[in-house]
């Protein structure tokens, strides 16, 4: 077999709960406060970015709960919207979520853009960023306009090209001196994140997403490293975004619309709108590694896809398609995808995705021939306004692969790995502005289990002003680390921008191979601000210390962008 490749090694089921927040208040039941479903449909080192933003009622200092196949659904804090997508930033330490991660987003009841009543917006009712069409308010009394003239234009000829986008920096800087170290970090990037649609009056779109970065280190007074590299996320040029199109084309780097799961592509994707229901559709091109630098040759693919989605009832869908890959020539990976979403009601709602590997006589390492590699499901149902019950499961195993993704994962892990998990969970909304959740989280793989659990209470408009207030408990136990953790919050909102405090506590205890079980403790405390000035820039200020046991330490960040 030829080596396998690099996915942070020993992904074992460690629960590590997302925190939650806990608060006492007494009113009576009033609106339930949305619950968004997102995806995560990119990636960076410490971002993900979402399919929905401010329509939706996403706004910054928000938190989205993330569950990533195979581990613990953790809470990530969004830092900034647009009108169809949002970017959050994932806590230090956390391995990449996989692009296609679910996701879930409570918003406070009669925020911006919320759906009424609802799991968040029925799915393809919202207008991706990329789609190229917007209103045109035609003037009235146009003496040279037939009186019967349609009432939209006659299609992309007609309408002028549309830049939109932003350009951004960022900087950070991390310093620790714990346990005798003398430790420090930086990473500086500028980059863009732009779109032109119309550009030659064929409704086609233009996608240019990239950074240029640099990372520096200087570890135990040892001398500084740095490195800088272009990083290049999405490249890609479409048409066919016109809803009076039949086909659909693009080409260049970009993620699936239709295959989020296959990750990045590096080649073209052709889909056929076959009446008003059905989309089919293939692609091929090189797949780039899921890491930070992109690094792409090595492995080709083609997928074929099927999606079903009524077009007068757009509550229900399907998708379903399958991807060969080659590793330097070699034939690698064969897998089955599966996606399906289903709102029956404004309160009941289901969804479940799941990727199927097959193998053959050379992998020695598998007996199945064909294996579940990832899975998940998740319902949801509230039988009122102010109370809903949820249950997620999910199944993750190693495949055997020849890509690049887990070369330094241990042939055992990979031979019989798998973590299985089921998360029951219930909410419910004291009043309008106080939110109270409880979830328990139980694990299972190959050779051990375990039980988490939190209590979790947001406070929107705390005191009847701007300031959400929270407070988190959680139990967490996994194979090598348990303990318990709790987290405060606090944000509020002012005309300029916003501000932000936060407080986290954990305890765990750490099973070691030599010396037992050892007891460690770390307190992180942070403040963030972001500030608006005027209608196109914004910057955001970040200030951390990590004080523990074995950490005694800092971070300092700003980010910079300007939108256009």
């Amino acid at each position: 077999m030829s080596p396998r490749s690099p996915i942070p090694a020993r992904a074992r089921g460690t629960a590590l709960l997302a925190l939650a927040h806990l608060a006492i208040a007494a009113a009576a039941a009033a609106q339930d406060p949305t619950v968004v479903r997102v995806r995560v449909v990119s990636v960076s080192a410490d971002s993900v970015y979402l399919d929905q933003g401010r329509s939706a009622g996403l706004a910054p200092g928000l938190e989205v709960e993330l569950s990533p196949p195979g581990s613990a659904p953790f809470r990530a804090t969004i830092r900034e919207v647009s009108a169809t997508s949002a970017r959050a930033e994932v806590p230090p330490g956390r391995p990449m979520v996989p692009v296609g991660t679910l996701g879930e987003i409570s918003l406070p009841a009669g925020a911006a853009g919320a759906a009424q009543g609802g799991e968040g917006p029925k799915r393809a009712t919202t207008t991706p960023d990329d789609l190229p069409w917007k209103w045109q308010d035609f003037q009235r009394g146009d003496t040279d306009t037939p009186l019967l003239a349609p009432a939209f234009g006659g299609g992309p000829a007609s309408r002028p090209a549309d830049w939109t986008g932003r350009l951004f920096g960022q900087y950070t800087y991390s310093a620790d001196e714990g346990e005798g170290r003398s430790n420090a970090a930086y990473r500086a990037r500028i980059g863009a994140r732009t779109q032109v649609t119309n550009l030659l009056g064929y409704g086609e779109t233009l996608t240019f997403d990239g950074e240029l970065r640099q990372r520096g280190e200087d570890i135990l007074d040892e001398g500084e490293d740095t490195d800088s590299k272009l990083r290049v996320d999405r490249l890609s040029y479409a048409y066919g975004e016109d809803v009076r199109d039949p086909f659909r084309i693009e080409l260049g780097r970009f993620v699936s619309r239709f295959a989020p799961e296959l990750g990045l592509v590096d080649g073209g994707e052709v889909a056929r709108r076959i009446g008003r229901d059905l989309t089919i559709g293939a692609g091929l091109g090189l797949a780039p590694l899921p890491f930070p630098d992109r690094d792409t040759g090595d492995d080709f693919g083609a997928f074929g896809f099927a999606q079903w989605r009524p077009e007068d009832d757009p509550t229900i869908g399907f998708t379903l398609g399958f991807q060969k890959t080659w590793h330097e020539g070699e034939a690698d990976r064969d897998l089955l995808f599966a996606r399906f979403d289903w709102q029956p009601t404004e309160r009941l709602r289901f969804d479940a995705s799941t990727l199927v590997d097959f193998y053959t006589a050379s992998d020695d390492l598998k007996d199945a021939t064909a294996e579940v590699t990832q899975g998940f499901v998740a319902t949801s149902y509230r039988p009122s306004d102010a109370f809903g019950v949820g249950i997620t499961t999910s199944t993750y195993a190693w495949a055997q692969l020849l890509r690049g993704d887990l070369a330094f994962v241990p042939d055992e892990l990979i031979r019989d790995g798998r973590v299985d998990r089921i998360s029951p969970r219930v909410w419910w909304n004291v009043s309008e502005d106080v939110r109270l959740q409880a979830r328990v989280d139980q694990w299972s793989d190959q050779d051990d289990s375990g039980t988490g659990g939190e209590l979790s209470s947001d406070w929107y408009r705390a005191f009847g002003g701007a300031m959400d207030l929270g407070l988190a408990l959680s139990q967490s136990q996994g194979s090598y680390t348990s303990g318990p953790a709790v987290r405060f919050r606090a944000a509020r909102t002012f005309t300029w921008g916003y501000a932000s405090f936060r407080y986290e506590w954990t305890r765990w205890s750490a099973d070691a191979l030599t010396t037992g079980s050892e007891d460690f403790s770390q307190h992180r405390t942070g403040v963030d601000a972001s500030v608006a000035l005027g209608d196109a820039w914004n910057v955001q200020i970040q200030a951390e210390t990590v004080l523990g046991d074995l950490q005694d330490g800092y971070n300092l960040g700003f980010y910079v962008q300007r939108r256009f």
